[in-house]
């Protein structure tokens, strides 16, 4: 009996310890996180824009894109990064959703983003293209 308790004390340890150092390892990103560093890492880019992050958004920007604007117009990838333009502008974004479907092979991500456009408004290029 003094055996059986000896061995189920130095498991009981062993488990504590494996434990307490699985809590200590930096945990992976989940692939909802991995989106989410992703649509802030294009935004990012998308606002300093220099050569760099121009390559940067042609990596993560989909060969077949396609957007609509706020002004109903459809843009296709090329469209899109020519108009790509650097501005002072800051964003914030948040109330991230994102959505698996398909056991994983689809995501669907939604988030609030707040611009701060209004000092830059009269060259804003979405604005010069909603005038033109």
């Amino acid at each position: 009996m003094k055996q059986l308790t000896r061995i189920l004390l130095l498991v009981i340890a062993m488990a504590r310890t494996s434990s307490i150092s699985s809590a200590q390892t930096k945990p992976r990103p989940t692939d909802e996180q991995a989106l989410i560093a992703l649509d802030r890492q294009w935004t990012a880019a998308e606002l300093r824009l220099n050569d760099a992050d121009r390559k940067t958004i042609a990596g993560i920007v989909a060969d077949d894109y396609m957007d609509i604007t706020p002004f109903g117009q459809v843009e296709n990838k090329a469209q899109y990064m020519a108009a790509l333009k650097h501005t002072e502008d800051t964003e914030v974004a948040d109330e991230y959703v994102v959505r698996f479907f398909d056991g994983g092979k689809l995501a669907v991500m939604s988030h609030r983003g707040t611009v701060n456009w209004e000092a830059n408004l009269p060259q804003h290029p979405r604005v010069g293209e909603a005038r033109k």
